[in-house]
């Protein structure tokens, strides 16, 4: 017979854990596909992840553009799967000509993303946002929202002289986008 299993994480090789498990079923089956010694593990990193409604993962992180125009530099991405996890709904890069690190997403009634990050990028694309410059620093947060096909509706830079970060966001029962 299969078995649920309740665990939130099995740690190490998903290929040499799974293949030590018994038969089972899970509701969401997430692989960290660089974890081996095989792939440098700096070049993706997922930081969030929501569900919503219909269970589909909304994820957000950043990974390295490896583009030899752009050494060194970092982009910030959102994507959303489908509930089985078997195909993107939609997939995007958020980034300007510099670093930039996706950290969270919170996801409102209707289903529209919002994420927040930090950028070092003077030109991070900011339609319809309320801080449309760079405030100063080295970094600025940012917070963006998409639609729920992942068009962007607006995004901000958030931000003052100093360097700013963020590290979390939340959607108020009002609509309201909440950062930390």
């Amino acid at each position: 017979g299969r078995t649920t299993r309740t665990d939130s994480a099995l740690a190490g090789d998903a290929r040499l854990t799974l293949a030590k498990e018994q038969p089972q079923s899970f509701d969401y089956l997430l692989l960290d596909a660089f974890s081996s010694d095989a792939v440098p593990t700096h070049l993706l990193t997922a930081e969030a992840i929501a569900l919503d409604a219909s269970r589909n993962p909304h994820v957000v992180g950043s990974f390295d553009s490896e583009v030899p125009t752009e050494p060194g530099t970092s982009d910030a991405f959102v994507g959303k799967l489908n509930a089985t996890g078997s195909a993107f709904l939609y997939s995007r890069r958020l980034r300007g000509t510099s670093t930039d690190y996706a950290t969270d997403v919170a996801l409102d009634a209707s289903g529209n993303a919002y994420v927040v990050g930090t950028t070092y990028s003077r030109d991070f694309p900011m339609p319809g946002g309320a801080q449309q410059s760079f405030g100063g620093g080295n970094t600025d947060a940012f917070v963006a929202k998409l639609g729920v096909n992942g068009g962007t509706q607006w995004a901000s830079y958030y931000g003052g002289p100093l360097d700013q970060y963020t590290t979390g966001i939340a959607v108020d029962a009002a609509g309201q986008p909440v950062v930390s």
